[in-house]
């Protein structure tokens, strides 16, 4: 019998979404075929890693090493860190001797979970690589992902460009001895890139149905116990106590960041040029041209 709502029966649509494919996935795919093993989950009989599972979804210099600093601080939420990185797939699995990317999986579970908590940061590229293999479905079936996010995206650019310079990502990494350089095109480099993974990272969780926590690091800094009371509700820990006393990471910002911040927005000019795939694009120019003056 048709469907009263439509005179033909056609099967549902799959809607496509495409993202680029990292080196860390390609890499990961490559260790795990060397060693005769598998990634792809589409057994339904693939225990699951631990009860539930949380995914803090970021862009470079967002503050998610603060975010898993202060969710550690409870003692009930394991320290999110980067698992899906292929540097630390390939050698956590050459030390334990796994050959499939779900042995690895649930041995992390092992390793890094508390009561059945397990916890990792995740990049755009991975969280859309491990929805493609089917690790959501299978081995992390009760997820919660919260999306931490800037709201000065300007400023997490420049912070982006400095610390690829320096090399010294968290407070807790030694000062390096090498300075900064501005750089207009570099800064304009990593906002694009910045604002393009927050416009698919919404997308993605639009287009899943998976529902996402979104925290403000600006807010998080300001009040975590109240910013973060929606995830410790969402675990089922509602009497989580955030103790700031047991963090050690600090800010890392500096004069050289409001000096950039203030060379970038006096060097250079916006200009809104339409374009055949987007609606508009971001041209910076120095601003002594004349035509600009």
């Amino acid at each position: 019998m048709n469907s009263p709502h439509r005179k033909n029966s056609q099967p549902f649509q799959t809607l496509a979404f495409g993202y680029r494919v990292s080196r860390h996935e390609r890499d990961i795919i490559k260790f795990f075929k060397k060693r005769g093993g598998t990634f792809h989950l589409d057994n339904p009989n693939l225990s699951p890693v631990g009860d539930r599972q949380l995914f803090i979804c970021f862009t470079n210099r967002s503050g998610s090493n603060y975010l898993g600093a202060v969710l550690k601080s409870t003692g009930l939420i394991p320290q999110p860190r980067e698992f899906f990185t292929s540097n630390f797939v390939t050698k956590f699995s050459t030390k334990n001797g796994l050959d499939h990317f779900h042995s690895y999986c649930r041995e992390l579970g092992a390793q890094f979970s508390i009561n059945g908590l397990f916890s990792s940061k995740v990049s755009m590229p991975q969280l859309f690589f491990l929805e493609r293999i089917g690790a959501y479905r299978t081995l992390f079936p009760n997820p919660v992902f919260v999306h931490i996010k800037r709201r000065d995206f300007l400023g997490q650019a420049i912070s982006y460009s400095i610390a690829n310079q320096t090399k010294v990502w968290t407070s807790a990494q030694e000062k390096s001895s090498r300075e900064p350089t501005f750089d207009a095109g570099d800064i304009k480099k990593y906002l694009a890139s910045i604002l393009r993974d927050q416009m698919r990272c919404s997308e993605f969780f639009a287009l899943s149905g998976q529902p996402c926590l979104e925290v403000i690091y600006e807010e998080l800094v300001a009040a975590p116990q109240k910013v973060l009371a929606p995830v410790f509700e969402a675990l089922g820990l509602e009497s989580a106590f955030v103790d700031l006393e047991t963090i050690e990471l600090r800010k890392q910002r500096n004069a050289i960041n409001d000096q950039f911040r203030t060379r970038f927005l006096e060097e250079c000019r916006c200009t809104m040029i339409p374009t055949r795939n987007v609606l508009s694009e971001f041209v910076y120019e120095k601003s002594i041209l004349e035509s600009f003056l």
